[in-house]
């Protein structure tokens, strides 16, 4: 009975510091992405944006995730490429993302500094109109997740 115990307050634990570890919207994204924020990496959302609510679930959603060890972010998130790089659209990747921002009203302390960012670019399999932007800057420790929803 104590070992039985213990092994419900062992997961109770881990489940606590998977949800504090990787933010609440993190199970979301791998929903709808299927990009899992590594547990590993301990990060933190610290900042998010939206358009609102829409019937149809489109709009804009912004979050800023902080993390502590940089090798799960850069070996076991996604394949990284440099910032230069054109959407579906044919746009550039940082003049898409900064348009969104914009719509979003975000804060220039809140948006990422492309210079030091690495990037992640998809489009969605049922529209591929959806677009998501993830950002890594590994100079300040910041994962920038930008979702665009058509």
């Amino acid at each position: 009975m104590r070992a039985k115990r213990f092994y419900v307050l062992a997961a109770a634990i881990l489940c606590a510091l998977t949800l504090t570890a990787c933010g609440s919207y993190a199970p979301v994204l791998r929903a709808n992405w299927g990009v899992r924020i590594p547990w590993a990496a301990w990060c933190r959302e610290i900042y998010e944006a939206d358009s609102g609510p829409s019937p149809q679930g489109d709009g804009l959603r912004y979050h800023v995730y902080s993390y502590c060890y940089e090798d799960e972010m850069t070996e076991n998130l996604v394949v990284w490429r440099e910032p230069e790089g054109q959407t579906i659209n044919g746009t550039d990747c940082v003049d898409v993302a900064d348009s969104y921002l914009e719509r979003l009203v975000v804060p220039p302390s809140k948006r990422p500094d492309y210079e030091n960012c690495l990037l992640w670019y998809a489009t969605g399999e049922e529209d591929p109109r959806d677009e998501l932007l993830l950002f890594l800057d590994t100079v300040q420790n910041r994962l920038y997740v930008l979702e665009c929803f058509l």
